[in-house]
């Protein structure tokens, strides 16, 4: 326990508990919050005010995407971006890391992760200019993303203004990869990081569970919720 402690200070007692229970199978989340407690190792959070949570809608068929910037890799130079796409019922995730986050780019990600993810015929995303034009001073235009929708059969929906919340799982999904992932580990060039983070979002979608899924993982949620589909695939 100290050990997982040590290495992800920001994991609580309901995190810990999923980690430890393949080796303790009867092991509650009291109990860890006690075990920590007796150790003087449990910060007493302030009480904060609850505010009223808007329900996200997840939909079986519905995915979100959305960019993260990168910084550069220590000796380097320049952003790298992280362009993501998450299956909503499942929690299933494809990324790619690129040097830019063009529309084409974008557009070439969300064409590969309809091949690696369960069916969806819904994509949501924010406003931003690789997504949608309609903020701009032409927003009758089309982007390349949005083309790419169009050939493909899927729908678009966007976020409303100043409503991140409505983006809100793969936002989530990001800060994961950092604590998780990016602040963790250390590279030595934009390839390593690439091939790491592959790796990392391989044990993402098959090994971590998540509290969203109740504790399950989201390779087990999509064999189960669509086993025609997913016998076909195998997780990458």
């Amino acid at each position: 326990m100290w050990h997982f402690q040590r290495r992800y200070p920001g994991w609580g007692t309901r995190r810990l508990t999923q980690e430890l229970r393949p080796v303790y199978p009867t092991l509650t989340r009291r109990v860890v919050r006690h075990i920590l407690h007796t150790a003087g190792r449990l910060a007493s959070a302030p009480p904060r005010h609850k505010r009223g949570r808007r329900p996200i809608p997840v939909g079986r068929h519905r995915v979100q995407m959305d960019v993260q910037q990168l910084p550069a890799i220590q000796g380097g130079t320049g952003f790298a971006y992280k362009i993501a796409v998450i299956h909503l019922r499942t929690r299933l995730k494809y990324a790619e890391i690129h040097s830019d986050h063009r529309t084409e780019t974008v557009a070439g990600v969300l064409e590969r992760a309809r091949d690696r993810l369960p069916p969806f015929t819904l994509v949501w995303t924010d406003n931003a200019p690789e997504f949608t034009m309609r903020d701009t001073a032409h927003p009758e235009r089309q982007t390349a993303f949005q083309r790419m929708l169009a050939r493909l059969g899927l729908q678009h929906g966007t976020s409303a203004p100043r409503s991140p919340w409505q983006n809100g799982i793969v936002e989530r999904s990001h800060r994961t990869d950092n604590a998780e992932c990016f602040h963790v580990l250390r590279f030595t060039d934009p390839e390593e990081r690439r091939y790491q983070y592959r790796l990392w979002e391989m044990a993402y979608n098959t090994q971590r569970p998540h509290q969203g899924l109740g504790g399950e993982t989201p390779w087990a949620v999509y064999q189960r919720e669509y086993p025609r589909h997913a016998q076909c695939r195998w997780p990458d």
